[in-house]
């Protein structure tokens, strides 16, 4: 009761400007200027959800008093508090029902197997607050290696994916690093790459356990990693090309892995010049790649991975053909490069979707 009464003798908003003399991390400022760096990080996240404007304000103003019970007599005396007292004083000043939620859930999931942000708000600044914890503690060298994981990043990391996927949000990992990389000032550009490399690297891992405990088979995992900038598309990639590949897909998997063998050994650009044909197979094959690139197009634009593997599926009789009925190493220079680069073109197509030669036939 003394820490209640003591507390309410000022706003949550009040409480916050004492978040200037507690340190968030050495050489990275104070708290106050994490909870500004996570303003700013709501803001863009919402902007590339596109959420509500009203969404967006309440993640905003969320995120700005998330952490200022942090500061409160409460919260310093029972720390397992933190967030749910938040919620309650932005309750007593007035804020609004979804401020209230989202400065409680942005902690979430507090534990192994705890619940997820419910809201839309709550989900915003969450993600906002793991992926500034992520760059910022990787910035300072501090990856996680072995069991040692003081600032528990790893299960950060899989409250993204977690998250990201069962709110079914598309939203760039590189972009959301380079965000957070602006509002730390991280501006070397080498600095930049490789924490671009350490987050994608250390998200993957996190990424290949929650799609293993689907049931997704650990090749298929492989095959679907040649992105994963996009972490729920990854999923719902996933999960088609593992239902694909339990269908009899032998022959086409094999016609997609001979076309991606010799195009990425080419230095071709992938571009054809359709006079430049010398075969009725070339122009059979370029017609069907054009047919099931048209259809490929639209469906890898609305995610329906598995109606796109079966457009490609198309492919693979006249990829057979093309290959028994030319040499693709022609002498005449103008011809081989014609053909290399329609295969580029093939290749890059089914590579949106995965890279089957990582997956292994029975």
């Amino acid at each position: 009761q003394f820490f209640f009464d003591e507390d309410r003798k000022k706003s949550l908003e009040e409480h916050g400007d004492k978040l200037k003399t507690v340190v968030f991390q050495e050489g990275l400022g104070s708290i106050y200027d994490k909870a500004q760096r996570l303003e700013a990080l709501a803001a863009y996240i919402a902007d590339e959800l596109q959420v509500s404007e009203q969404e967006k304000a309440d993640a905003v103003r969320a995120a700005k008093l998330a952490k200022a019970d942090l500061v409160t007599g409460m919260v310093t005396e029972f720390t397992e508090l933190q967030g749910v007292m938040g919620r309650e004083y932005a309750l007593l000043d007035g804020e609004n029902a979804a401020v209230a939620q989202a400065i409680d859930e942005h902690y979430m999931p507090r534990f192994a197997g705890d619940a997820q942000p419910a809201s839309v708000a709550g989900r915003i600044v969450s993600l906002a607050d793991k992926i500034d914890n992520l760059v910022a503690t990787f910035s300072r060298g501090l990856i996680p290696t072995g069991s040692q994981d003081p600032f528990a990043l790893r299960r950060q990391a899989l409250g993204i994916v977690n998250m990201l996927k069962e709110a079914q949000y598309h939203i760039s990992l590189s972009g959301l690093v380079a965000k957070a990389m602006e509002l730390l000032k991280i501006a070397d550009s080498k600095a930049q790459e490789k924490m671009q490399a350490d987050v994608a690297d250390f998200m993957k891992l996190r990424l290949k356990n929650v799609l293993a405990d689907a049931g997704i088979r650990y090749d298929v995992v492989d095959a679907v990693f040649v992105d994963i900038d996009d972490i729920y598309g990854v999923s719902l990639r996933a999960a088609a090309v593992n239902e694909a590949v339990q269908q009899d897909m032998e022959k086409t998997i094999q016609a997609f892995v001979r076309t991606g063998n010799i195009a990425r050994k080419a230095e071709a650009a992938a571009s054809v010049d359709e006079a430049a044909f010398a075969e009725q197979v070339e122009k059979e094959l370029y017609g069907a790649y054009q047919a099931a690139a048209e259809k490929a197009e639209s469906q890898l634009a609305t995610q329906d991975y598995a109606a796109a593997i079966a457009s490609l599926s198309a492919l693979a009789a006249p990829i057979d053909a093309f290959f028994e009925g030319v040499m693709v190493m022609d002498k005449d220079e103008k011809i081989k490069n014609n053909r290399l680069g329609l295969l580029k073109l093939i290749d890059a197509l089914v590579c949106k979707i995965a890279d089957f030669s990582k997956i292994v036939l029975a």
